[in-house]
């Protein structure tokens, strides 16, 4: 919930679902369309060993000119594709289709 002009303003899963863009959560703290944490998003949006410097999700740093910070927004669309080329199969747990068992993907 969120306060607005005095008037409370209820944020429903509804319209998060809707976005395109999702903020890099805060520390300790997870998505709120997926549940992911902060570390799990790192993983998957950076270039690191894991994933042979070739992030599997899209994501861009909004900064003004001349910070050294910014904002990491998350690519809704890109997320969902990911987490949808890892279904399991019916019946046979932990093996993702067309892909390792769930154990030997990198996270």
């Amino acid at each position: 919930m969120r306060m607005q002009n005095k008037e409370m303003v209820v944020v429903t899963q509804t319209s998060e679902r809707k976005a395109e863009y999702i903020r890099l959560p805060g520390p300790r703290e997870r998505d709120p369309i997926f549940g992911l944490s902060r570390t799990f998003l790192n993983s998957l949006v950076l270039p690191t060993p894991l994933n042979d410097f070739q992030p599997p999700v899209r994501s861009f740093v909004l900064r003004r000119p001349g910070a050294r910070t910014g904002v990491r927004l998350i690519l809704v669309s890109s997320l969902r594709d990911y987490i949808g080329g890892h279904e399991q199969e019916p019946g046979k747990p932990g093996v993702a289709k067309d892909g390792p068992p769930a154990s030997c993907v990198a996270a």
